[in-house]
Protein backbone atom coordinates (compact mmCIF):
# COMPACT_ATOMS: atom_id res chain seq x y z
CA UNK A 1 0.00 0.00 0.00
CA UNK A 2 2.72 2.37 0.74
CA UNK A 3 4.44 1.46 -2.61
CA UNK A 4 1.02 1.89 -4.23
CA UNK A 5 0.38 5.67 -2.51
CA UNK A 6 4.29 7.09 -2.34
CA UNK A 7 6.15 5.26 -4.40
CA UNK A 8 4.58 4.91 -7.89
CA UNK A 9 5.67 8.69 -8.50
CA UNK A 10 9.04 8.47 -7.36
CA UNK A 11 9.46 4.89 -9.61
CA UNK A 12 7.67 7.10 -12.63
CA UNK A 13 10.16 10.09 -12.23
CA UNK A 14 13.48 7.81 -11.77
CA UNK A 15 12.42 5.67 -14.39
CA UNK A 16 12.40 8.70 -16.86
CA UNK A 17 15.65 9.74 -15.24
CA UNK A 18 16.97 6.41 -16.59
CA UNK A 19 15.81 6.62 -19.70
CA UNK A 20 17.11 10.05 -20.31
CA UNK A 21 20.16 9.77 -18.96
CA UNK A 22 20.63 5.90 -21.10
CA UNK A 23 20.28 8.06 -24.26
CA UNK A 24 22.42 11.32 -23.16
CA UNK A 25 25.53 9.73 -21.51
CA UNK A 26 28.03 8.57 -24.06
CA UNK A 27 28.79 4.38 -24.12
CA UNK A 28 25.41 4.21 -21.69
CA UNK A 29 22.94 3.40 -24.66
CA UNK A 30 25.66 0.90 -25.82
CA UNK A 31 25.98 -0.74 -22.03
CA UNK A 32 22.09 -0.56 -21.97
CA UNK A 33 21.13 -2.59 -25.60
CA UNK A 34 23.91 -4.98 -24.64
CA UNK A 35 22.72 -5.95 -21.14
CA UNK A 36 18.96 -6.14 -22.13
CA UNK A 37 20.10 -8.54 -24.45
CA UNK A 38 22.18 -10.61 -22.80
CA UNK A 39 19.59 -10.73 -20.37
CA UNK A 40 16.93 -11.55 -22.80
CA UNK A 41 19.10 -14.75 -24.35
CA UNK A 42 19.82 -15.85 -21.23
CA UNK A 43 16.84 -15.00 -18.42
CA UNK A 44 19.42 -15.45 -15.21
CA UNK A 45 19.66 -13.76 -11.87
CA UNK A 46 22.98 -12.60 -12.89
CA UNK A 47 22.23 -11.40 -16.04
CA UNK A 48 19.45 -9.24 -14.81
CA UNK A 49 21.41 -7.85 -12.07
CA UNK A 50 23.63 -6.46 -14.82
CA UNK A 51 20.15 -4.42 -16.31
CA UNK A 52 19.70 -3.02 -12.45
CA UNK A 53 23.25 -1.89 -12.44
CA UNK A 54 22.79 0.17 -15.57
CA UNK A 55 20.19 1.08 -14.23
CA UNK A 56 21.72 2.79 -10.95
CA UNK A 57 24.71 3.70 -12.52
CA UNK A 58 22.33 6.31 -15.19
CA UNK A 59 20.45 6.98 -12.43
CA UNK A 60 23.58 7.79 -10.42
CA UNK A 61 23.67 11.16 -12.75
CA UNK A 62 20.14 12.44 -11.97
CA UNK A 63 19.51 10.46 -8.10
CA UNK A 64 15.71 10.45 -7.56
CA UNK A 65 16.70 12.12 -4.12
CA UNK A 66 19.33 14.48 -4.20
CA UNK A 67 19.16 14.76 -0.80
CA UNK A 68 17.94 12.67 2.06
CA UNK A 69 16.19 13.53 5.23
CA UNK A 70 17.90 14.10 8.62
CA UNK A 71 20.39 11.70 9.73
CA UNK A 72 22.23 11.32 12.94
CA UNK A 73 26.00 10.08 12.56
CA UNK A 74 26.34 6.58 14.70
CA UNK A 75 30.25 7.17 13.91
CA UNK A 76 32.77 9.87 13.35
CA UNK A 77 32.50 10.01 9.88
CA UNK A 78 34.00 12.30 6.38
CA UNK A 79 31.30 13.19 3.95
CA UNK A 80 32.26 14.23 0.23
CA UNK A 81 30.98 17.35 -0.53
CA UNK A 82 30.99 18.61 -4.33
CA UNK A 83 31.31 22.20 -3.75
CA UNK A 84 33.10 23.63 -2.09
CA UNK A 85 35.16 20.27 -3.31
CA UNK A 86 36.09 19.69 0.01
CA UNK A 87 35.12 16.75 2.84
CA UNK A 88 33.32 17.21 5.79
CA UNK A 89 33.55 15.66 9.20
CA UNK A 90 30.69 14.56 10.86
CA UNK A 91 30.99 13.69 14.84
CA UNK A 92 29.20 10.84 16.19
CA UNK A 93 25.86 11.95 17.52
CA UNK A 94 25.55 15.15 15.15
CA UNK A 95 22.88 15.57 12.56
CA UNK A 96 23.16 15.82 9.21
CA UNK A 97 21.43 15.99 5.60
CA UNK A 98 23.36 13.32 3.16
CA UNK A 99 23.10 14.01 -0.20
CA UNK A 100 23.45 10.07 -2.81
CA UNK A 101 24.47 12.68 -5.50
CA UNK A 102 27.53 13.97 -3.72
CA UNK A 103 28.44 10.71 -2.22
CA UNK A 104 28.08 9.18 -5.59
CA UNK A 105 30.18 11.15 -7.25
CA UNK A 106 33.17 10.99 -4.76
CA UNK A 107 35.96 10.01 -6.31
CA UNK A 108 37.07 7.76 -3.73
CA UNK A 109 34.17 6.10 -3.88
CA UNK A 110 33.61 5.99 -7.54
CA UNK A 111 36.87 6.27 -9.96
CA UNK A 112 36.02 8.74 -12.76
CA UNK A 113 32.58 9.51 -11.62
CA UNK A 114 31.91 12.07 -14.52
CA UNK A 115 31.45 9.11 -16.54
CA UNK A 116 29.34 6.15 -17.14
CA UNK A 117 30.61 3.07 -16.14
CA UNK A 118 29.79 0.03 -14.39
CA UNK A 119 33.14 -1.77 -14.04
CA UNK A 120 34.42 -2.33 -10.32
CA UNK A 121 30.98 -0.75 -9.17
CA UNK A 122 29.11 -3.16 -6.66
CA UNK A 123 25.86 -2.76 -6.19
CA UNK A 124 25.76 -1.44 -2.96
CA UNK A 125 27.83 1.27 -3.61
CA UNK A 126 24.45 2.94 -4.90
CA UNK A 127 22.68 5.38 -2.46
CA UNK A 128 19.13 5.67 -4.37
CA UNK A 129 17.26 3.42 -1.86
CA UNK A 130 19.78 4.60 1.59
CA UNK A 131 22.21 2.70 3.17
CA UNK A 132 22.27 0.47 6.55
CA UNK A 133 19.50 1.08 8.76
CA UNK A 134 18.30 3.53 6.50
CA UNK A 135 16.98 1.17 3.38
CA UNK A 136 13.74 2.41 1.83
CA UNK A 137 11.12 -0.34 2.45
CA UNK A 138 10.02 -0.49 -1.08
CA UNK A 139 13.83 -1.07 -2.37
CA UNK A 140 13.23 -4.24 -4.29
CA UNK A 141 9.69 -3.61 -5.45
CA UNK A 142 11.29 -0.11 -7.08
CA UNK A 143 14.36 -1.81 -8.55
CA UNK A 144 12.19 -4.86 -10.25
CA UNK A 145 9.94 -1.66 -11.41
CA UNK A 146 13.39 -0.04 -12.93
CA UNK A 147 14.47 -3.18 -14.51
CA UNK A 148 11.40 -4.02 -16.30
CA UNK A 149 11.65 -0.44 -17.97
CA UNK A 150 14.99 -0.46 -18.93
CA UNK A 151 14.03 -4.38 -20.81
CA UNK A 152 11.36 -2.69 -22.23
CA UNK A 153 12.97 -0.06 -23.73
CA UNK A 154 16.17 -1.03 -24.78
CA UNK A 155 15.35 -4.51 -26.17
CA UNK A 156 15.16 -2.37 -29.34
CA UNK A 157 18.61 -0.61 -29.95
CA UNK A 158 16.38 2.02 -32.20
CA UNK A 159 15.34 3.88 -29.17
CA UNK A 160 16.00 7.53 -29.11
CA UNK A 161 14.63 10.96 -27.59
CA UNK A 162 12.38 12.82 -29.66
CA UNK A 163 13.56 15.53 -30.79
CA UNK A 164 17.25 14.24 -30.34
CA UNK A 165 18.19 16.93 -27.73
CA UNK A 166 14.95 16.31 -25.54
CA UNK A 167 14.85 17.41 -21.97
CA UNK A 168 12.71 15.95 -19.52
CA UNK A 169 9.59 18.34 -18.64
CA UNK A 170 8.66 18.69 -14.87
CA UNK A 171 5.74 19.90 -13.16
CA UNK A 172 7.25 20.47 -10.00
CA UNK A 173 9.08 17.36 -8.80
CA UNK A 174 6.75 14.90 -11.36
CA UNK A 175 7.75 14.39 -14.68
CA UNK A 176 5.06 15.74 -16.88
CA UNK A 177 6.73 14.66 -20.63
CA UNK A 178 9.69 13.20 -22.08
CA UNK A 179 8.89 11.35 -25.42
CA UNK A 180 11.26 8.50 -27.24
CA UNK A 181 10.33 6.74 -30.46
CA UNK A 182 12.12 3.76 -32.06
CA UNK A 183 13.48 4.63 -35.37
CA UNK A 184 12.62 1.35 -37.62
CA UNK A 185 14.94 2.89 -40.61
CA UNK A 186 17.87 2.96 -38.30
Amino acid sequence: AALAAFGSGTVARAGTQIVYRLLTLPAAKDAACVAVETYNDKPTAENRAKVLQIAMEALRFNPMLPLMGLRQSARRSELYAMCPHARVRVDPGEVFIPSPFAAMHDPNAFPRPSRFCTDHRQPEDYLHFGHGRHICVGKRVAEVLLEEIVISLFRNRHIEACPPNAKIRYDGPAVERYQVTFNARA
